[in-house]
C-alpha cells in the first residue's frame, strides 16, 4: 500500500484540511477473494496510518454483486472485524451495467466518457450494431455513469466544500 504510505509521510490529510478539504480513499472492489482482501487490508492500513480520511467501499456489481461475507476474507480477518470496518466506514455500489453493453466498448479501450460523448456513427464498428442501436447502448451507459454520480454526491469528502 504504498500510495497510502506516503499519504501519511508527507501529512497529505493534514494539507488537505488546512485547505478546509476533506480526504478520502476510494476502496474498489469486486466479488473476487483477492479484491475483498485487499480492500480490507487497504481500510486497516488506512486507518492505521491516515486516520482522518474518510474510507468509501466501492462494490462494483459487474459483473457480480460483491458480499464480503467470503471465507477468505472472514477467515483472514475474522467476521467481527469485517463487520466493524464495513459498519463504521461509507460504501457505495458501481451499479451493474445492462448485460451485453460495457464489455463491447471496454474490449475497445473506451472510457465510459468516451463511449457517452462520441458520435454513434464513430461507434457503429466498435458495437457492430446501427446508429439507433448505438445511441440506445450510449444512453445506457450514461445512465449507469450517472447512478454512480448520484452516490457520490452522498459522500460529503466528495463534495465541494464551501466557505
Amino acid at each position: 500500500m504504498p500510495i497510502i504510505r506516503y499519504c501519511a509521510e508527507i501529512g497529505l490529510a493534514e494539507q488537505v484540511a488546512a485547505l478546509h478539504g476533506k480526504m478520502a480513499f476510494l476502496l474498489p472492489t469486486t466479488a473476487d477473494s483477492d479484491s475483498l482482501l485487499l480492500a480490507i487490508e487497504a481500510a486497516q492500513t488506512i486507518e492505521a496510518l491516515v486516520p482522518a480520511a474518510s474510507i468509501v467501499f466501492v462494490r462494483n456489481s459487474y459483473p457480480t454483486k460483491v458480499s464480503f461475507d467470503v471465507s477468505d476474507v472472514t477467515n483472514r480477518f475474522g467476521k467481527a472485524e469485517v463487520q466493524r470496518l464495513l459498519n463504521e466506514h461509507r460504501q457505495m455500489v458501481m451499479p451493474a451495467i445492462s448485460p451485453g453493453i460495457w464489455g463491447i466498448f471496454e474490449r475497445a479501450n473506451l472510457s465510459p466518457t468516451a463511449v457517452i460523448t462520441a458520435d454513434p456513427a464513430e461507434l457503429m464498428s466498435v458495437a457492430a450494431a446501427d446508429v439507433d442501436t448505438v445511441r440506445i447502448k450510449q444512453r445506457r451507459v450514461e445512465k449507469w455513469v450517472n447512478l454512480f454520480i448520484e452516490q457520490a454526491k452522498q459522500i460529503e469528502a466528495l463534495r465541494n466544500v464551501q466557505e
